[in-house]
């Protein structure tokens, strides 16, 4: 049997989080690709498309920060998130877990969860193999953010605040409008619930040139990561002619240690 990767996860509840957040990522689709080098693991995705506004997620796991990861060769591999999550529904913090795949006679991406019992001292393991659907070498892809432009000191707010904007919002539907001024003012327009006409302003009042909509959806995908980071940062482009309006938002994957980084590019043609 040849093993192409091997990465062991020495935090339940940070694996469990993580294909939380991806499962929200994956609409309206249900599937996306997974890349594993020499770097970490990898995540590049396009998600809904609201009016003219598009949402394009880069997830990466920086491989010296995983308790073991071995890459014989890059790989991607077509997975369904929803899956992965029914089989952790019930890991738990102190779990360890192996991802592995392999191809030999067969090809098997395989989730070992490895868990003990305080009580009765006694360890117990349990090896599912997850479904997907292809797999293939792939070159690297560009970075994204490369040569884009954003300012470099962002508008910074702790992910509680995303949560209770969530909370406000209500309608995963609902259309949210950002307006943006670097560091200096950050504006959420929308309706809550459907019902009432809501603003919630932070920092010192702006005229703001970055003004952009999206949906509900997005902001529910980032209030998932009040359980993977501790603050979400918002980049207005610099005072630069361009094809697009855009904002980028980015997260540091700081729980329950660093791992490594989340974006969100949210981009509509001028």
């Amino acid at each position: 049997m040849t093993q192409i990767f091997s990465v062991v996860i020495d935090n339940g509840y940070f694996f469990k989080h993580l294909i939380d957040f991806i499962s929200l990522c994956v609409f309206p689709r249900n599937k996306c690709w997974l890349r594993f080098d020499h770097e970490g693991v990898k995540m590049q995705y396009s998600t809904e498309k609201q009016d003219d506004t598009q949402c394009y997620v880069s997830l990466f796991l920086e491989r010296c920060n995983f308790q073991s990861f071995y890459v014989s060769k890059p790989v991607e591999l077509q997975i369904e998130p929803k899956h992965i999550q029914k089989i952790c529904r019930n890991v738990k913090k102190k779990d360890h877990l192996h991802l592995s795949f392999s191809n030999s006679t067969g090809a098997k991406f395989l989730l070992s969860i490895r868990s003990s019992d305080i009580n009765s001292n006694i360890e117990k393991e349990e090896v599912k193999e997850i479904p997907f659907t292809s797999f293939f070498e792939k070159p690297e892809q560009q970075s994204m953010d490369k040569d884009l432009g954003f300012t470099q000191i962002p508008f910074t707010l702790d992910t509680t605040e995303i949560q209770n904007l969530k909370k406000a919002v209500g309608v995963k539907k609902e259309i949210v409008e950002i307006q943006l001024k670097k560091n200096l003012f950050l504006k959420f327009s929308t309706l809550s619930h459907g019902i009432s006409p809501m603003t919630i302003k932070y920092g010192t009042e702006q005229e703001c040139s970055t003004k952009i909509c999206l949906s509900g959806n997005i902001i529910n995908m980032l209030a998932k990561l009040t359980s993977l980071c501790k603050r979400i940062k918002f980049y207005e482009k610099d005072e630069v002619e361009s094809d697009y309006n855009m904002i980028k938002i980015g997260a540091i994957i700081d729980i329950p240690q660093y791992f490594g980084k989340i974006d969100l590019y949210i981009y509509r043609a001028c």
